[in-house]
């Protein structure tokens, strides 16, 4: 490995990731958005199993399979800092270290660092938060299992290219302990190399796997010791299916999905296919062939027992999000076109023609279903539409470089450009929104938080609106629920039918829509409050309400605490 390290790593080019990394982490980091709603509660009833009590939603957290909130209930507890602080550290160090392993991916299968580069620049500055076909992404802008097992994952990829097979899937067996989704996509992608490769000497094949197996055995020894009654593998229930279709269509059921979906992910495979004319060497490019067609048989299997005949083991896997895969290498394989063609004597109009592509490629990669027009212009960067502008800055001074003046730019120039654009982007980023690494939820929401945690007791129990997310997080309370519960429902098909009733309980329809939800939850009258609160009385005496200070119509139950936003009522 260390040989690897010394021949695919300059000072240079991990002093380049590095920065990189950090800078654009500087620009699109986040805490208490998202998956944190989910994240921080399982992780603080981790710490302290006293939290939450008769919570419906946290009591789920046996049957989220990863030892993720052992580690960083480990850490919180051994180093006295803060969440927000370990938090922020971590997503730091996993930004820095998945930077360094896409740059050795690309040098290595083509043994350029200005691909190197770009791939990193590309990756981190336009297709971070961009979710693709499955709703995944690569690198995202908070911490979570994926963003933590990602390096992993990463590295395991460089270490197969360079055949070193044996520490390739120890990486992976780590990854598989933090977020076993990720984790099975790439270890599918690249076993089947391994194995048509492995048929010479079987040695090669079978001894990485039984490694492989061996590190992933205590995740997937909780997974046998902890799996709801609901869940038979093999036996759908149809209202369960449909729960979920309704909630979360874009992980695993493609009939649902719009036809610009399909579209933007023809291009971008497409775009991606045009570049294997400058393949690398034929057993690295080998890796990525099998692996790429792999993923498309994964796809043909999630049609076939997500749509067709429904299995639960198919649906839970989401085998969509394998879309990632083919994103990074399209990634990588795009930045070697890009290099190449720049570097050239072909004509000035070829070169805008490429550069055109870049931008059509990277316009490709978010998953929302409006017409490419509107995608423009809802800004699929990972900041603002004008983003486009820094590829086209960059394409056009090589352009000028290669063209006109007959050279192109040694490798210190084009490094010192491309942080040159980062740097910009981040100031941006920060001069409009500032950095913090607190909770980026709504302040006014917050603060309804803090008064609940400071003010309540640990068993009392709170009404939120439903289409506000992230209360648990700083009130540390237990909720009726909140619509991002639903997201449970993937893993125990009875938390999927308590997390329904109580939703319309708090006036969902048939639609299930968030929005709808939302409006509903404001004209609730006091005699469906108290209907509400009834239900819950044996587990908790004191019930609280939280809504928002424009509902109508006002309630008569004991205001204890408003701000300008919202009010909260002692309704028993």
């Amino acid at each position: 490995m260390n040989s690897f390290f010394r021949r695919d790593f300059s000072t240079n080019s991990v002093i380049f990731t590095t920065l990189s990394a950090v800078l654009i982490s500087l620009a699109v980091y986040h805490f208490g958005t998202g998956n944190h709603s989910v994240i921080i509660p399982f992780l603080k009833v981790t710490i302290n199993p006293d939290l939450y009590p008769h919570d419906y939603f946290v009591d789920q957290v046996e049957y989220y399979h990863t030892f993720l909130w052992d580690v960083l209930a480990f850490l919180v507890t051994s180093t006295g800092l803060s969440i927000e602080w370990v938090f922020f550290i971590m997503y730091l160090v996993c930004m820095i270290a998945s930077t360094t392993a896409i740059y050795g991916i690309a040098v290595t299968l083509f043994e350029n660092p200005k691909v190197g580069y770009l791939a990193v620049f590309i990756q981190l500055v336009y297709f971070i938060h961009n979710a693709g076909v499955g709703d995944e992404f690569l690198m995202d802008h908070l911490l979570k299992e994926s963003q933590v097992a990602l390096p992993l994952l990463l590295f395991a990829v460089y270490l197969f290219l360079n055949k070193s097979y044996k520490l390739s899937y120890f990486l992976l067996g780590l990854g598989f302990l933090i977020h076993a989704l990720s984790a099975i996509y790439v270890i599918v992608f690249l076993t089947i190399s391994l194995l048509i490769t492995g048929f010479a000497d079987w040695k090669k094949a079978v001894m990485p796997l039984v490694i492989l197996a061996l590190v992933s055995i205590p995740l997937v020894m909780r997974k046998l010791q902890h799996s709801p009654d609901s869940m038979h593998m093999f036996e759908a229930y149809l209202d369960w299916v449909e729960m979920l279709r309704a909630r979360y269509a874009g992980h695993s059921f493609p009939f649902s999905w719009s036809i610009w979906k399909y579209v933007k992910a023809a291009v971008l495979i497409g775009l991606f296919i045009f570049t294997w004319r400058y393949k690398p060497k034929d057993d690295l490019h080998n890796v990525v062939k099998y692996g790429t067609f792999t993923v498309f048989g994964l796809w043909l299997l999630g049609v076939v027992f997500t749509e067709l005949l429904p299995l639960p083991i198919f649906i839970q896997l989401q085998l969509f999000r394998s879309y990632t895969l083919v994103s990074l290498f399209a990634v990588v394989y795009w930045s070697n076109f890009f290099v190449l063609s720049m570097e050239s004597p072909i004509s000035l109009w070829r070169k805008c023609l490429i550069l055109a592509a870049t931008i059509g490629l990277i316009i490709m990669l978010p998953s929302e279903g409006n017409p490419i027009i509107n995608e423009i212009h809802r800004s699929p960067g990972i900041i603002w539409k004008n983003n486009y502008l820094y590829i086209i800055i960059f394409g056009l001074m090589l352009m000028v470089f290669s063209t006109w003046f007959h050279k192109s730019l040694t490798l210190r120039h084009w490094s010192l450009m491309l942080l040159i654009l980062m740097v910009l982007i981040t100031s941006r980023k920060l001069m409009k929104e500032g950095l913090s690494i607190s909770s980026q939820l709504p302040h006014h929401w917050v603060d309804v938080q803090h008064w609940a945690r400071n003010n309540s007791k640990q068993d009392d129990l709170f009404i939120v609106p439903p289409d506000m997310r992230g209360f648990r997080i700083d009130s540390e309370r237990s909720i009726v629920g909140d619509y991002k519960d639903g997201i449970q429902m993937y893993f125990n098909p009875e938390f999927g039918y308590q997390w329904k009733q109580r939703m319309e309980l708090l006036g969902a329809g048939s639609t299930m829509a968030e929005t709808d939800l939302g409006r509903t939850y404001l004209t609730m009258d006091e005699e469906r409050i108290t209907a509400i609160s009834d239900s819950f009385s044996e587990q908790h005496t004191t019930i609280y309400m939280v809504s928002s200070q424009a509902r109508s119509p006002g309630l008569d139950f004991p205001l204890v605490y408003e701000n300008e936003q919202y009010t909260v009522h002692k309704v028993r």
